[in-house]
């Protein structure tokens, strides 16, 4: 963990069909890229971008959302997608 620069403690494994995530609790405030993101008690990985005025937009395939920051929960960002061949 210490190669990606992250803290086991705060280190989550998420398991999809498509990959295996290890998502960094220690960052809940979104920017720009993937986030574990709690939507009415849902989590999902999705890619979040913020806006002005405190607003994100959260991608949902191929349909674009805007949220304000009070209507989802960042549980933390993506750190490292490994992904099968």
């Amino acid at each position: 963990m210490n190669k990606y620069g992250l803290n086991d403690s705060s280190v989550i494994e998420i398991e999809t069909n498509e990959a295996l995530y290890l998502v960094n609790q220690d960052i809940k405030s979104a920017v720009s890229g993937k986030y574990l993101v709690d939507i009415d008690g849902h989590l999902s990985i999705n890619h979040v971008q913020r806006l002005p005025g405190k607003k994100l937009a959260v991608a949902f395939g191929d349909t674009t959302m805007e949220v304000t920051e009070e209507d989802i929960k960042i549980v933390g960002r993506v750190a490292v997608v490994l992904k099968t061949i």
